[in-house]
């Protein structure tokens, strides 16, 4: 089994060196599965691939979810930029022989008024757009050190009468080393087919033979499509425990992610812990930025702060996650996570 296992990822590994000897920038689609999740790991500038053990670990790393002693659901809502909203709800339950999961994500906006070339100012339509993916994950203890999960993810992206699927996977992998709470994680995610846009809206009327004379005008013809890259992302991440005394305690996270169509990131994002009932959080991100631009080459820092109370006389936990970042010249961004230990 960890024969197989370590295959798949020297597979998927190859697969993600090899786009990164060109430059693949503009090339994917779905580019809202690289939209974080869950006000904890946000806060910390989404370092945490070493070291997630709520539902939020189907986005981060899926094998974090075999960290679970409780069950969990978990809500996140992220007012996004330009009006855009970003929802996340995961769900996990351990079982005797690992843990299994269930996640969706949808992003959303205001409906969008229709125009067209002779009518630039509407046509007096309205039409929508989202995006969704539903996930079912499987993770457990390979080992006592080594833990192992996988994901299959059904994605859709929809504008008003056209639509664009595809099938991805996501395997992550974390060893805990046993010195000083020092975790290793290493994740591959949105490894699938590729996309096309289908749909009414492709259709159009054209004269495929202009010169010949009583030729209808109005032929029913399809626009041709093309198919295009998932978002495919590798992370690797370290998580050591730098300070612990009686109730608190001060651990660090480090992660490296590469992504196919953009260049490599380094973020880094430290929780302070008290008696495991509050949190607070910070990070360090680098800003995205263009090719061989230097405008935005700065390091942003990320805040955030968390509760977990325990509620009378029964054995659940309510969480309450919140999480602040910048955005270069768009807006601030807004993170709250509940959640629910059962």
């Amino acid at each position: 089994m960890k024969k197989i296992i370590k295959n798949l990822f020297l597979l998927l590994l190859l697969q993600n060196i090899s786009f990164a000897q060109f430059d693949n920038a503009g090339t994917s689609v779905a580019n809202f599965l690289k939209i974080g999740v869950g006000s904890r790991s946000e806060a910390m500038a989404g370092a945490c691939v070493a070291n997630v053990s709520d539902p939020s670990a189907m986005f981060w790393n899926v094998a974090g979810l075999s960290k679970q002693e409780m069950g969990e659901v978990v809500f996140s809502q992220n007012n996004w930029v330009a009006d855009i909203t970003h929802n996340y709800l995961g769900i996990g339950i351990p079982l005797e022989n690992g843990t299994v999961g269930v996640s969706l994500g949808y992003l959303s906006m205001d409906d969008m008024i229709e125009t067209t070339w002779d009518k630039t100012d509407g046509t007096g339509k309205k039409f929508s757009a989202y995006d969704f993916v539903i996930g079912i994950a499987y993770a457990r203890r390979l080992t006592d050190r080594f833990l192992f999960g996988a994901q299959t993810k059904y994605i859709n992206e929809t504008i008003d009468q056209s639509t664009a699927t595809a099938w991805a996977i996501d395997m992550g992998a974390i060893y805990e080393t046993g010195w000083r709470k020092l975790q290793i994680g290493v994740t591959l995610q949105n490894f699938g087919t590729q996309m096309r846009l289908e749909g009414r809206n492709l259709r159009v009327k054209i004269d495929p033979f202009p010169t010949v004379g009583a030729n209808p005008p109005d032929v029913v013809a399809n626009l041709e499509t093309q198919n295009w890259s998932l978002p495919m992302t590798f992370r690797f991440g370290t998580s050591m425990e730098l300070y612990s005394i009686d109730e608190t305690s001060i651990i660090a996270n480090v992660d490296y992610r590469d992504e196919r169509d953009f260049r490599p990131l380094v973020v880094a994002g430290v929780e302070v812990n008290y008696d495991n009932f509050i949190f607070l959080r910070s990070g360090l991100t680098d800003q995205y930025k263009e090719k061989g631009s230097t405008e935005y080459n700065k390091v942003s820092p990320t805040f955030g702060s968390g509760i977990r109370y325990k509620l009378p006389d029964t054995d659940y936990y309510l969480k309450f996650d919140y999480s602040w970042g910048e955005m270069n010249r768009l807006q601030q961004n807004h993170r709250i996570t509940v959640g629910l230990q059962f």
